[in-house]
């Protein structure tokens, strides 16, 4: 089987799935719009198409007038990813020659309304993909707007996030398909409580939104009854970034927090594994999460994890047995959760016990390729 992905960039959630089509000896290419600061190209390299000449003298007008915008906004590219549009016959002749099985278009976009478009030309079966939940708190918009760009992307949709069955408004038209996260350190061979500390890791970009300031609010409160490290690892590229990873800095020198917090910034996707190792929880504070994977690559690594409730991969953790859930926003929630965990040493241990063999058991490339290949079939009807 061949695969063609066509995205802004190539996110890290995307790796373990490539990895996974070409050792299972199909083929798979990614198309974006652009790379990031860090990626990791290991099984495929992006193709990276870009935008029609004439979006880029859009863009650039754009990035001259509102410069200064930007550089203090946590999403610089939300003009071009929301308005970019591809180069219409580089992306014709690419899939042309590609001659794809199934295309799998991020996001209902500009850009996947005209690469739709292309892929119509020429009888391609396409998959739209997003993080709208299966089950959406609310229900869908139906606007004549709304209406017009479901008819000019796929039909068929695939998300990884769950939702609430319970609460939530179900989508006929889409099917959860989990993320792809292989096992990395089984709990047998994993050692815990490195210098006689719990080791708590946070991952994310250093944006106000993923809460670091509130974790370490709560570390400071906790050091008097726990031997607690911290370790912050993040992108901090713009200077919306560093603006606030100096903020960070700040905080940590203020109340003497030197001793007890490591900041990392930029480290390459294959420096990741030493952290996780190296951890003994994993909390992910942050609001507005759609669906972040960086809990789960924790999980792999025989971690238990600390996220919000209304993170959308939140459906990922069993509350109670591999993790707990606090409430979005909640700084006295989040302290009680944390303590909850570290405050009895074998409960944390069963718990990352747990969340690797939820790994081994849910979230393997085999039952993604299975899912795509039934999608794909139906797509192409």
């Amino acid at each position: 089987m061949k695969v063609v992905y066509i995205a802004p960039m190539f996110h890290t959630n995307q790796v373990p799935i490539v990895k996974g089509w070409v050792e299972n000896g199909d083929q798979a290419a990614f198309v974006c719009q652009y790379t990031g600061k860090t990626e990791n190209h290991k099984y495929c390299t992006p193709y990276v198409l870009g935008y029609s000449s004439l979006f880029k003298v859009v863009n650039t007008l754009h990035s001259f007038l509102y410069r200064k915008k930007e550089d203090s906004c946590a999403y610089p590219e939300a003009f071009r990813d929301k308005c970019g549009f591809p180069p219409f016959i580089k992306l014709f002749r690419y899939l042309k020659k590609q001659k794809p099985d199934v295309v799998i278009l991020r996001e209902r976009s500009l850009y996947s309304i005209f690469a739709y478009f292309v892929c119509s030309l020429q009888k391609l079966p396409c998959i739209l993909y997003n993080q709208t939940p299966l089950w959406d708190n609310e229900p869908p918009r139906n606007d004549i707007a709304h209406r017009l760009v479901k008819r000019l992307t796929p039909t068929v949709r695939m998300t990884p996030v769950l939702g609430n069955p319970n609460t939530g408004y179900f989508d006929a038209m889409a099917i959860y398909i989990p993320f792809v996260i292989e096992p990395q350190l089984p709990p047998e061979q994993k050692s815990y409580f490195k210098n006689g500390k719990i080791n708590l890791l946070c991952v994310g970009k250093f944006e106000e939104r993923k809460h670091h300031l509130m974790l370490l609010e709560i570390l400071r409160e906790l050091l008097s009854r726990y031997p607690l490290h911290l370790t912050l690892v993040g992108e901090c590229s713009t200077t919306y970034h560093k603006n606030y990873y100096k903020t960070i800095q700040d905080f940590i020198a203020k109340h003497h927090l030197e001793s007890f917090v490591t900041c990392h910034t930029n480290r390459k996707p294959e420096d990741m594994a030493n952290f996780y190792r190296a951890a003994d929880l994993f909390v992910l504070p942050s609001t507005g999460e759609f669906a972040s994977v960086s809990q789960l690559e924790a999980m792999s690594y025989s971690l238990p994890v600390i996220v919000s409730d209304t993170n959308g991969t939140a459906c990922y953790i069993e509350n109670g047995q591999n993790g707990l859930l606090f409430q979005d926003k909640n700084i006295k929630d989040l302290k009680a959760k944390i303590t909850d965990v570290i405050a009895d040493k074998d409960k944390l241990i069963q718990m990352g016990n747990r969340s690797y063999r939820l790994v081994c058991e849910k979230y393997s490339f085999d039952n993604y390729q299975k899912q795509i290949e039934k999608f794909a079939a139906h797509a192409a009807e």
